[in-house]
C-alpha cells in the first residue's frame, strides 16, 4: 500500500479552504495563552551581594588554635563556601521566616479571586503524635505553616558565587518586590549574625586568664630553681665558669710542662755535680820552700787557685774554650816559674779544697732547687686532677643549667604566648559583643518593580505558536477526507486475491472538482 505524502501545496490549499476556522482556533489558542499569563501568579525578584572580607577569621582560626599548615588561599575558598552552607541552611530560612512571618511567603495572588476548599484531613484529626510527642491542632497547623513557608522559601533561594572573586550573590523570588527585598535583606542580616557566632570561642578569655596565672607560678619556680642553683655553684653562669675552668687548666699544663722541663734540668746538673764531685779532692796539699816560702807559697796560692779556676770552667766549658785555653796557658806559666824557684826549704801542708766546697754548695742548692721544683710540679699534678674533676662535675651542671633554662625559656614563651591570645581572645570577645563580621553587604538587595515571571518574552511566542499549530490542525483535520492515500488495481487485487470486473471513477463535489 502506497501512503500518499502530503505536500505543501496540499496544505496550503486546506488552510484557504477553512481559514474561517483556522483563525477562530488561532485566537481562541492566543486567547487563552494571553490569560493564562496575566492570571499567572507573578513573582519578583531582589538580589544583593555579600563580600567575604580577610579578617581574624581567616588569619587566626581561633584563640586556641595555632595556624600551621594552613594557606590563605585554602582558608579563603573554606571561607566562602562556608558562607554559601550558611545561606543555604534551615536555621538561616526558618529565621528568615519566623522574622516576616509564614504567611507572606504562602500568600497567593489568586487568594479571594476564587473560592476556598477546605479538604477534610484523611486522618480525621489535624493533631500531630510523633512518638512520646504530642502537638494540639493549632500548633500542629503552626508548624506545617513553617515548614512549607521554608520549603519555599528554600525553592526561591539562588546562590552564585563566581570563582576567584570573595563576592557571594544571593537573588530571591517573592509574590512582591517589597517582600523579595526585605526577605533578602533578612537572610544577610540572620547569615552575618550566625557567621559571627559560630567564629566566637566562648570562654576563651577565661581559659587564658587561668594560663597566664599557671605559666607565671611555673615561671617564678623556675627562676627561683636557677637562682638557687648557681648561688649554691658560686657561679653567675655555666659558661662562664667553664671559661675561667678552663682558662685554669691551660695555665696548669702549661706551668707541668715548664717544671717538667726544670726539673730534667736540675736532675742533669745534680747528676754531673756528683760526677765533678767525686772526682775532686776535699783536701789539697801546699808545700813551702826556703826563703822563698813566702813568694813560693803565693806563686803555689795562685797555681791551685788557677787550677781551681780551670776545674770550675771545665764543668761550664769544653777544655777547647777560650777561656779554658787561656786558663791553661796561665798554668803553664806559673808551674814554669814555681819550678825555676830555689828550694832552700820545703814545708808540706793539706788544706780545704776550695774548688770541692764550691762543688758541694752549688750540689746542695741544685738538691734544694730540684726538690722545690718537683713539690711544685707534685702540686701542679694536684691542682690539675682537681681542675679536671670540677670540670666533670661543670658538665653535670652544664646539662642540670640548660635544663634550667630550658624551661625557663619554654615557659617564657607560653606566658607571652597565652598572654598575646588573652588579649586576642578579650578582642575577639569584644567583637563578638558588638555583632560585627567580616560579612560585608557590597549591593543592598535591589527594589525590583517588573516581575521576573512570567515573562511575557516567552509566553507571547508560546501563544502565537501554540494558536498557529492549533490553527493548521484544524485545517488538515477538516480536509482528512480529501487528503488520505488511495489504492490502485493492482494492490486491491493482492488484498483480495480476486481479479477486478468494474471499476467506478471517484466523484467529487463542486467545490472540490479542483482537485
Amino acid at each position: 500500500m502506497n501512503n500518499a505524502q502530503l505536500t505543501l501545496s496540499q496544505v496550503f490549499a486546506a488552510v484557504l479552504s477553512h481559514k474561517a476556522k483556522c483563525f477562530i482556533v488561532f485566537a481562541s489558542v492566543a486567547a487563552m495563552v494571553v490569560g493564562l499569563f496575566l492570571i499567572w501568579p507573578k513573582k519578583y525578584g531582589s538580589e544583593g551581594k555579600l563580600y567575604v572580607q580577610v579578617g581574624r577569621n581567616e588569619t587566626n582560626i581561633s584563640p586556641t588554635s595555632q595556624s600551621v599548615g594552613i594557606s590563605i588561599q585554602d582558608t579563603r575558598e573554606t571561607e566562602i563556601k562556608s558562607v554559601e552552607e550558611l545561606i543555604r541552611s534551615r536555621v538561616v530560612l526558618e529565621a528568615v521566616v519566623q522574622q516576616i512571618g509564614p504567611d507572606e511567603f504562602l500568600k497567593s495572588p489568586l487568594d479571594g479571586l476564587l473560592p476556598s476548599i477546605k479538604f477534610p484531613s484523611l486522618g480525621g484529626s489535624s493533631e500531630g503524635q510523633f512518638g512520646d510527642d504530642k502537638l494540639d491542632a493549632k500548633e500542629y497547623q503552626r508548624l506545617k505553616k513553617i515548614e512549607a513557608a521554608v520549603k519555599q522559601l528554600e525553592d526561591s533561594v539562588v546562590i552564585f558565587n563566581q570563582k576567584k572573586t570573595s563576592v557571594i550573590s544571593v537573588y530571591v523570588n517573592a509574590s512582591s518586590p517589597r517582600l523579595a527585598q526585605r526577605t533578602v535583606n533578612e537572610i544577610f542580616n540572620e547569615v552575618r549574625r550566625i557567621h559571627s557566632k559560630v567564629h566566637a570561642v566562648p570562654g576563651s578569655s577565661a581559659f587564658f586568664r587561668e594560663k597566664v596565672e599557671e605559666s607565671a607560678e611555673i615561671l617564678e619556680n623556675a627562676m627561683a630553681k636557677q637562682e638557687k642553683f648557681r648561688g649554691e655553684r658560686e657561679m653567675l653562669s655555666v659558661e662562664a665558669a667553664r671559661g675561667s675552668l678552663q682558662n685554669i687548666i691551660s695555665s696548669l699544663e702549661k706551668d707541668i710542662v715548664d717544671t717538667s722541663v726544670e726539673v730534667s734540668q736540675l736532675e742533669k746538673k745534680i747528676l754531673r755535680l756528683n760526677t765533678e764531685l767525686k772526682r775532686t779532692p776535699e783536701r789539697i796539699m801546699v808545700e813551702t820552700t826556703g826563703v822563698e816560702r813566702k813568694s813560693g807559697d803565693d806563686a803555689q796560692v795562685a797555681f791551685f787557685s788557677l787550677q781551681d779556676e780551670r776545674t770550675r770552667l771545665l764543668g761550664i766549658y769544653q777544655p777547647t774554650h777560650p777561656e779554658v785555653v787561656k786558663i791553661d796557658d796561665r798554668i803553664r806559666k806559673m808551674k814554669s816559674k814555681l819550678d825555676a824557684m830555689d828550694d832552700d826549704r820545703t814545708q808540706k801542708t793539706f788544706q780545704i779544697n776550695n774548688v770541692h766546697e764550691e762543688l758541694k754548695v752549688e750540689l746542695v742548692r741544685a738538691e734544694a732547687t730540684s726538690a722545690g721544683a718537683k713539690a711544685r710540679l707534685a702540686s701542679i699534678e694536684s691542682r690539675l686532677q682537681e681542675s679536671h674533676k670540677k670540670l666533670l662535675v661543670l658538665n653535670h651542671d652544664e646539662i642540670v643549667g640548660d635544663r634550667l633554662q630550658r624551661l625557663i625559656n619554654t615557659t617564657r614563651a607560653d606566658w607571652e604566648m597565652y598572654v598575646t591570645k588573652g588579649r586576642e581572645a578579650e578582642a575577639n570577645q569584644s567583637l563578638d559583643k558588638s555583632n560585627l563580621s567580616t560579612l560585608v553587604v557590597a549591593q543592598e538587595p535591589s527594589f525590583i518593580l517588573k516581575h521576573a515571571s512570567p515573562k511575557g518574552s516567552l509566553f507571547l511566542p508560546v501563544g502565537v505558536m501554540l494558536g498557529l499549530l492549533a490553527g493548521l490542525a484544524t485545517a488538515l483535520f477538516c480536509e482528512r477526507n480529501h487528503l488520505s492515500g488511495s489504492l490502485n488495481e493492482t494492490e486491491v487485487e493482492g488484498i483480495l486475491e480476486m481479479p477486478i470486473l468494474v471499476t467506478l471513477p471517484r466523484v467529487y463535489s463542486s467545490r472540490n472538482m479542483v482537485n
